[in-house]
């Protein structure tokens, strides 16, 4: 199929810095938390696992993200964004050891009430929370270095929301989106997901890899991305793509991206990852690879997925 967006992307690149690894992934999320904030995303509540904590951003500086296992104090923020859905909240909790601030928990809620009470030791909670379904809790894969980077995705509606970590290398993936198509019966599609991978096929196609996370209904639900190239062999093949170019006479095939359900009670496709594709397995696609051919950049290619565009080159 022909590549073409729905939405209208923004893209800004951000930057942590510091001394120590520990110090310049805690400055990247604080200038992603910065950034949220001018597109369509408030915070609720923070806690800087020190002094202060309760309805105010607390996260200032790095110093403020502060990684332990409760009872002990510990950071945790609460997001809000009901452009994605009405009521969507996202909890990070930094109730991890102090030695990996590389991971935290992340909980979502759309309930409409949200997440409440909280102090310097606990993180809020929601009756409907749901926790990510997080590799590892690894919200980056960064474990030396000073300067890991985010690219921030925002459509013009903001019901969208994409990152992919940096630099160099592709060193984590997150999204936050209302799904395109969503099945009428689903009261507030949400789909989320927080994972350290590098966007190629194999780390979504299997249950113990369904790293997307929504709430259904009530029901925490996990899906995986789908596709009918989901395989290298396979792609090429469906594609009806012959030999080794594998760019189907310059049309390179791809398709969009399924979210599929594993929950018994609701199987199957509930709705698309907006802008978002597979493309086929082929040496020739590289990093940062955008199309169409006019140069307009609408798509980009992340591994083996493209991404919606703002017509600008990327940078991890």
């Amino acid at each position: 199929m022909e590549m073409v967006n729905v939405k209208t992307w923004s893209k800004t690149r951000v930057t942590g810095s510091g001394g120590t690894t520990s110090i310049a992934v805690r400055d990247l999320l604080i200038a992603i938390k910065n950034h949220l904030k001018t597109v369509g995303w408030s915070v609720v509540a923070s806690c800087d696992g020190n002094l202060s904590f309760g309805a105010a951003d607390y996260w200032i500086d790095y110093s403020d993200i502060v990684h332990a296992f409760s009872p002990s104090k510990h950071s945790w923020i609460v997001l809000s964004n009901s452009a994605i859905c009405p009521g969507y909240q996202l909890c990070i909790d930094c109730d991890q050891s102090s030695t990996m601030p590389q991971q935290f928990k992340a909980f979502v809620s759309v309930d409409g009430v949200g997440f409440t009470g909280g102090s310097l030791t606990v993180r809020p909670a929601a009756a409907d929370a749901v926790l990510l379904n997080m590799n590892g809790q690894y919200w980056i894969n960064y474990g030396s270095g000073t300067t890991p980077s985010a690219n921030i995705w925002t459509s013009s509606d903001y019901s969208a929301t994409k990152i992919v970590l940096g630099p160099t290398t592709v060193r984590g993936v997150w999204w936050f989106v209302r799904p395109i198509d969503p099945k009428d019966w689903w009261l507030k599609p949400n789909l989320s997901m927080i994972n350290y991978g590098t966007c190629v096929h194999t780390e979504h196609d299997t249950d113990t890899e369904f790293w997307t996370t929504g709430i259904v209904n009530g029901q925490r639900t996990l899906f995986g991305l789908g596709t009918i190239m989901i395989g290298a062999v396979r792609a090429l093949t469906t594609a009806g793509v012959a030999g080794s170019s594998g760019d189907y006479g310059g049309n390179w095939p791809c398709s969009p991206m399924w979210a599929i359900s594993n929950q018994a009670v609701m199987p199957g496709m509930l709705g698309f990852v907006p802008d978002q594709w597979w493309t086929h397995s082929n040496a020739t696609l590289a990093l940062g690879d955008t199309f169409p051919g006019d140069g307009s950049k609408a798509q980009v290619v992340i591994g083996k997925m493209a991404f919606g565009n703002d017509g600008t080159d990327l940078t991890l």
